[in-house]
């Protein structure tokens, strides 16, 4: 009799588990389960098919499947939601339970990590994973672990590499509608076709092969986990042009320092016997000490640094000895800047100012410029520093000596009106009036903004243009404040940096980079005026007074900004933009001229100068006139000598520079 009972319950229960199993052999009636377990809370009908069904929310017949697991009591609803039972809850633990064998059972499966070495897959690692660097719940985690697992144990590989692993998870994490998620988890690198071109690259030598490929996985990171998704997507498609994109969450653009406060810090820290320059060695010592300043700076600034007073302060050292010191300092200036070049893009790493406020030097600046003209043969004229001629001290020189047979980079300005420029066209005008206590400065950026884009968003529509261009100063100054975070984050604890703050600028880190320059820049405006107004700005009134409008109000923005946050942006003329690189396709062959005026314009030497001055008295420096191309000495001269009668701020004495992408 027993044994007859016996064996119907045993019947009875082998009924019930074939109809569980039968019940439960549908992944997503499992899925449905987990989910409803991973929740304390009842769950409502259309979060739980959001979590269940992800991206495919159609993709099945999700009622039936709940009707059927209410149906045989594995889950319950109130006026909230869905809910597990009790037996849900327990037939859900053994489910778990007999996968955990099965995966602790399938160890066949090797993982090659990106640590060159091999280990078992384990379920744990992608959780951990995805919790760690993904930043998800756990409960999301397992269940993502768990599909990836699953969709391995279909496949028929036995060796899988880490990146092929994480495309699996990428691949379901997508599936799932977790696109933030899988952008957390996108790995820096140069893809290995890309690399291998770099790789037999003839003319980049091992170091810069290095540097290349480090550079490529910083502007990666910048874009993808520094900036936000809409700043980077504005740099993407050409809208916001970044500079020294490798550097830019690394140190400030530039830097102004005077030449005396380098040969000041000499002074304290070096010997005295560096003070009797009447001994020759003492003035190579005092060449050598200067340079090794200049490295100590070099590594916190991405591209260059203005000597001010270069003339007057070093030059002045040297008085009364033949070439020899001079040629000693031009050799270690150009090789200084051949050495950064491939870090700074091909751009100059230094700035000299020849102020010619002390007319003693005039002697030492020709031997100088003389030293530097033989040694600035064609191909380091790339690397040769930017001279920065100083318009009141033209009478004191021999300009036809100073212009002889040009083989390195010059400028012409007013430090009056311009002050100091670097290479980017910035100027560091009256630097005792900026916020700090400092003469010298750092430039912490110089942002782009592309007119000629955002004249065809636009489509002729005024209103919409000066909205748009709201939006995009709006931007940039957002930009700046990241950056700020950034450098201030990466720079705080630097002891080099610190120490270089408090001997050289006089200030604390934090105080130089808030007090530093913040100059707002842009593109394309012959470009923008001609598109909205159907002709370029340099014939017709019209084009001018939009031309002035669009500088206006990016000025007007900027007046705005410093008042109410004691800042220092600054309005500046695009200059030297060979390094500007587009990312997007529309963009690639794309031509801007650095100049406000057109270099084919028709007009008239003195009627450009007249419209630029228009310009000039918006923007706050790096406003340079680029001259006509010159025949010889004389020529330039004259033309020289009509840009200081009209006033011009600064002048560049070659041909427009292009940038053609």
């Amino acid at each position: 009799m027993n044994n007859r009972i016996n064996k119907v319950d045993s019947d009875k229960n082998s009924d019930l588990l074939e109809r569980q199993l039968k019940i439960l052999g549908q992944k997503i009636r499992i899925d449905i389960l987990k989910n409803l377990d991973k929740n304390p809370t009842p769950v409502s009908y259309t979060l739980l098919k959001k979590q269940v069904l992800g991206s495919n929310p159609n993709a099945v017949n999700f009622s039936f499947h709940l009707k059927v697991l209410k149906t045989n009591d594995l889950i319950e609803t109130s006026d909230e939601g869905y809910l597990l039972t009790s037996l849900g809850k327990k037939i859900l633990g053994n489910i778990i339970s007999m996968e955990q064998i099965l995966n602790d059972q399938d160890k066949s499966i090797i993982i090659r990590t990106s640590r060159y070495s091999t280990e078992p897959f384990n379920l744990e690692n992608i959780e951990k994973y995805l919790v760690k660097e993904g930043e998800m719940e756990l409960f999301q985690a397992k269940q993502i672990a768990n599909e990836v697992s699953e969709r391995l144990s279909r496949t028929q590989v036995d060796y899988l590499t880490t990146p092929l692993m994480r495309e699996y998870i990428n691949g379901v994490l997508l599936e799932n509608g977790l696109e933030d998620v899988r952008h957390r988890l996108t790995r820096l690198g140069t893809p290995p076709f890309e690399a291998k071109k770099l790789f037999n690259d003839s003319h980049l030598n091992p170091e810069t092969f290095l540097h290349k490929l480090g550079s490529d996985v910083s502007e990666q990171f910048l874009l993808l986990n520094l900036l936000p998704k809409d700043l980077a997507d504005l740099y993407l498609s050409g809208e916001v042009v970044l500079l020294n994109l490798n550097y830019w969450s690394l140190r400030p653009l530039g830097a102004y320092i005077n030449t005396k406060s380098i040969l000041d810090v000499i002074s304290k820290e070096n010997l005295d016997e560096i003070h009797n320059l009447q001994d020759p060695r003492n003035v190579f010592q005092l060449i050598q000490s200067f340079m090794t300043q200049l490295s100590h700076i070099n590594p916190y600034i991405s591209e260059d640094i203005v000597l001010g007073d270069f003339d007057c302060a070093l030059l002045s050292s040297l008085k009364g000895y033949d070439e020899s010191p001079y040629r000693f300092l031009v050799r270690e200036l150009l090789k200084f800047s051949s050495q950064n070049r491939s870090c700074l893009n091909n751009r100059s790493a230094l700035s000299l100012d020849f102020s010619f406020s002390r007319k003693e030097c005039e002697i030492e600046t020709q031997t100088f410029l003389g030293c530097l003209n033989k040694n600035s043969y064609s191909t380091v004229k790339e690397v040769s520093p930017l001279i920065l001629y100083e318009y009141s001290g033209l009478d004191m020189l021999n300009v036809s000596q100073i212009t002889k047979n040009l083989k390195y980079n010059s400028l012409f300005y007013s430090k009056d009106k311009t002050g100091a420029l670097n290479s980017s066209a910035i100027s560091v005008k009256n630097p005792t009036s900026l916020k700090g206590s400092s003469a010298n400065n750092v430039i912490l950026d110089k942002i782009l903004i592309n007119l000629h884009k955002l004249a065809i968003h636009s489509k002729r529509d005024d209103n919409l243009f000066e909205e748009n261009l709201f939006e995009k100063i709006s931007n940039v100054f957002r930009f700046f404040d990241i950056k700020k975070d950034l450098v201030n984050t990466k720079l705080k604890s630097e002891k080099s940096w610190i120490s270089t703050c408090e001997t050289i600028f006089n200030t604390t880190p934090g105080n130089l980079i808030k007090n530093s320059i913040k100059s707002i820049s842009f593109i394309g405006l012959n470009e923008a005026v001609g598109y909205h107004c159907g002709i370029e700005l340099d014939r017709i009134e019209i084009s001018e007074k939009f031309a002035l409008k669009i500088l206006g109000i990016i000025k007007q923005k900027i007046i705005k900004r410093n008042n109410e946050l004691e800042e220092n942006y600054v309005l500046t003329q695009p200059h030297r933009l060979s390094n500007i690189h587009f990312n997007e396709p529309t963009m690639k062959s794309k031509c801007y001229s650095s100049s406000i005026i057109r270099q084919e314009t028709s007009l008239l030497i003195d009627k450009q100068l007249e419209l630029f001055k228009k310009f000039q008295s918006i923007l706050d420096g790096g406003n340079v006139f680029y001259l006509l191309d010159h025949q010889d000495d004389s020529s330039l001269l004259n033309l020289l000598n009509l840009v200081k009668t009209s006033k011009i701020n600064a002048v560049f004495p070659k041909e427009v520079i292009k940038l053609v992408r």
